[in-house]
């Protein structure tokens, strides 16, 4: 039995096909030629501005913005700083990894007795000590 709005709309039209297909939903004006272009200027101009920033100055939505890098397969990324290792690294880590099963063995719950901190200090020269 069809629902009361397909027997209407067959009364109406004389057919159940919708004729809005492929034309509903929100329509998709961030993504115009214009946007797009003025999107990539913006870019261009500014490279290390975030989405977000980009879409407050053209006054556009932030997933606007990001669908629209996509589509133009470009990809955001963000610095970020490490430590290089190095190769006498790799021996003293090695000395801690043993130092840490010594702790284990010793008493299985040691490591409930450690700190764990993940913090660093940022200097207004900008240097990063991790």
């Amino acid at each position: 039995m069809p629902s009361w709005n397909a027997h209407e709309m067959f009364r109406q039209t004389g057919s159940v096909t919708n004729h809005n297909e492929g034309h509903s939903g929100k329509s998709r004006t961030t993504r115009s030629n214009e946007n797009v272009g003025r999107m990539m200027e913006k870019v261009l101009q500014s490279p290390k501005k975030s989405f977000r920033h980009i879409s407050k100055k053209l006054q556009l939505q932030p997933t606007g913005v990001w669908r629209m890098i996509k589509e133009l397969c470009a990809r955001s990324y963000r610095i970020q700083v490490l430590h290089e290792l190095r190769s006498p690294d790799y021996h003293t880590r090695l000395q801690y990894c043993f130092h840490v099963l010594a702790c284990l063995y010793e008493d299985e719950h040691s490591l409930d007795n450690w700190w764990w901190s993940d913090e660093c200090h940022v200097l207004l020269s900008g240097h990063v000590d991790k």
